[in-house]
């Protein structure tokens, strides 16, 4: 009976040392894996590519965005850091090296190998810029209108409060009517500048006007400003960027001929431009009486 129950023990026991043994084991294989072993990290793998510019004038901006569960890696992937070479007046075809850099403290105290810190890509996929307004397509130019009263629509009671700047602290200012006068393609000389569409407007609006130095002798006033709204960044993926748009009060007096009016207003452009681009007008009025007959 007694040898029964020593055997038993002796089971038990050797149960209980083999069970602990693995538990070591594992948590040694466990500890190892995750911590101890070296890692291989190839840090280009998962490269984001973000090209800025056009065909011819472009940069490229390269980031790691790839995601880990585990802490460490994380850790390593937010520290690394891209250059590009070379990164001006990039153009389709072209060759560019990029280099990794990370934390070689992290990465030591971690346990990683970086691998394939340097890679060479082709550039692809910049889009052109358009030789005229010849070249733009009519559907992308139909949109123009619509997305230029959205902006208009948007910034309204700004344009009412900064830009009427005949009323007296631009107090109880009121559009009275808003018109398209004229749409054109602003085309650059060089890469620096990208091209253009741009919306001009006649705003005519009344509010109150100071004629002395006291706001009690406050007088009714229509006034009339030419306001002009850019669509920049204008190329061959046919779109026009809402929120590239921006704004700005044309300070211009306009003849009320129609066609001095646009030679007028296209000198004063072009002045403005420092006759560094060519204008084009677009979506001429009798073009779109044509159309429609």
């Amino acid at each position: 009976m007694n040898f029964i129950k020593n055997k038993k023990k002796i089971h038990d026991k050797s149960f209980f040392f083999v069970w602990m043994a693995c538990l070591i084991f594992s948590l040694f294989f466990i500890g190892y894996f995750f911590f101890l072993r070296t890692i291989e990290i190839d840090v280009t793998k998962h490269i984001v590519l973000r090209y800025s510019g056009e065909n011819g004038s472009a940069t490229l901006r390269v980031s790691n965005e790839e995601v880990s569960i585990n802490q460490r890696l994380q850790d390593f992937y937010d520290s690394l850091r891209f250059t590009v070479t070379p990164n001006e007046n990039l153009s389709n075809g072209d060759q560019v090296t990029i280099s990794a850099e990370y934390d070689h403290e992290l990465a030591q105290q971690y346990h990683l190998e970086p691998i394939h810190q340097v890679t060479t890509i082709t550039v692809e996929g910049l889009p052109d810029r358009y030789t005229d307004a010849s070249a733009i397509p009519q559907s992308m130019l139909d949109t123009l209108p619509e997305l230029a009263e959205n902006y208009l629509n948007k910034h309204l009671l700004a344009i009412l409060n900064n830009d009427f700047t005949d009323f007296y602290q631009a107090q109880e200012v009121t559009l009275d009517s808003s018109s398209i006068i004229y749409e054109a393609f602003m085309k650059s000389k060089n890469t620096e500048n990208s091209d253009r569409l741009i919306v001009v407007y006649q705003l005519e609006a009344h509010g109150k006007m100071n004629r002395s130095d006291s706001e009690e002798k406050l007088q009714e006033l229509s006034s009339t400003i030419y306001y002009m709204v850019v669509f920049p960044s204008i190329n061959d993926t046919g779109e026009i960027v809402e929120a590239n748009a921006y704004g700005e009060k044309l300070l211009v007096t306009l003849d009320d001929d129609e066609e001095k009016r646009i030679e007028q207003l296209e000198e004063y452009l072009l002045k403005k431009g420092k006759n560094s681009y060519t204008i084009e007008q677009v979506n001429k009025a009798d073009e779109t009486e044509e159309s429609a007959a």
